[in-house]
């Protein structure tokens, strides 16, 4: 089941962290912040364009990939994790989106701190959140 979560997220362009403490130590490693994003990827329309609009833009992948690892709390409505993983997504809910609005994004450092957060997405282009979001470095042109 790990391997088929693992494969869904690969074909989804976002990398195959298991958990945010991972994609945190990683980012540790690489010097590097995250982006924890909060979706749900079968039902609500924000965030599917979020994801088709920045997330998977071509633009946005090569300004960030020196700088930042993304990581995707999917609360799907038609849910197959295993309940282990649906208590973690919870946990993670309740410390960074307690109101659950979706889609959030926060930019958190290597250590788990928020350092900006967004709720909601206005179908604004990659290069817009990009001018948004406070990289530690970022390419001047965009």
């Amino acid at each position: 089941m790990k391997m088929i979560a693992i494969i869904c997220l690969l074909l989804a362009g976002l990398p195959p962290y298991a958990t945010l403490e991972d994609a945190l130590q990683k980012a540790q490693q690489e010097d590097k912040q995250v982006l924890l994003y909060f979706s749900g990827s079968d039902w609500c329309l924000p965030c599917i364009r979020f994801k088709k609009m920045v997330l998977q833009d071509a633009t946005f992948q090569a300004a960030t990939e020196a700088t930042l690892l993304v990581y995707q709390v999917d609360f799907p409505r038609r849910d197959k994790a295993d309940q282990a993983a649906k208590a973690y997504k919870r946990t993670l809910a309740e410390r960074y989106n307690p109101k659950g609005t979706f889609p959030k994004m926060l930019l958190l450092d290597a250590n788990g701190q928020v350092l900006w957060e967004q709720e909601g997405y206005q179908n604004q282009k990659a290069e817009v959140f990009l001018k948004n979001i406070p990289l530690t470095a970022l390419p001047q042109k965009l």
